[in-house]
């Protein structure tokens, strides 16, 4: 959450800076949103109680839903790099059973401390273990500045991506206005050019 947090106002940054606008975002109208909101949702199954049991298949799931919703909306700027970085997660969770963390990424985020949180994280993550066949796919990549992040190459793909799709979603109105003015200046000279003298 604090990565996609991060990403976010990274992203809107950049968007004003280049001249854009949050509203612009919201006017754009993505196809299925329902289905991604459906698809982070199941992300949240409780990892302990009566429910246990459906955090894996959920995880599958959703990630499922996302890339659908993200197929569906290829059209836009970012996506097939998000669709990448979906499938590369979605692959090594359904692997190796889940999200595996390795040790080395921990150290250089300096979470080591937070061994006992991640076993219990049910089967979403766990602790890197021999029989992994995908570890360089999963969160293996630490770094502790600005925060102490462990993330994936999938992840980084992902948000890589939705930076792209916002920067470029909130100066679309912009692009468009002054596209439009050059259009109808172009017009304009091409109409004075064409009048008897």
């Amino acid at each position: 959450m604090i990565l996609a947090g991060l990403s976010m106002a990274i992203a809107i940054a950049l968007g004003y800076t280049l001249g854009g606008r949050v509203s612009n975002v919201a006017r754009l109208g993505v196809r299925w949103p329902v289905v991604a909101v459906v698809g982070l949702a199941l992300q949240m199954v409780p990892a302990r109680g009566f429910l246990a049991g459906l955090v894996f298949p959920a995880l599958i799931a959703s990630f499922i839903l996302l890339a659908a919703f993200v197929v569906v909306n290829l059209d836009y700027p970012g996506f097939v790099v998000i669709l990448v970085g979906i499938a590369l997660n979605l692959t090594v969770i359904a692997i190796d059973h889940g999200m595996p963390v390795t040790l080395g990424a921990l150290a250089s985020a300096h979470e080591l401390g937070s061994l006992k949180e991640l076993a219990a994280a049910g089967a979403r993550y766990h602790l890197a273990r021999p029989t992994d066949a995908l570890l360089p796919l999963g969160d293996s990549i630490g770094s502790p500045v600005p925060f102490h992040l462990v993330v994936s190459p999938g992840d980084i793909a992902i948000y890589a991506g939705m930076i792209w799709f916002v920067v470029w979603a909130m100066g679309r109105h912009a692009r468009s206005t002054r596209e439009g003015f050059r259009t109808w200046r172009h017009a304009r000279r091409a109409e004075r050019s064409r009048l008897p003298i």
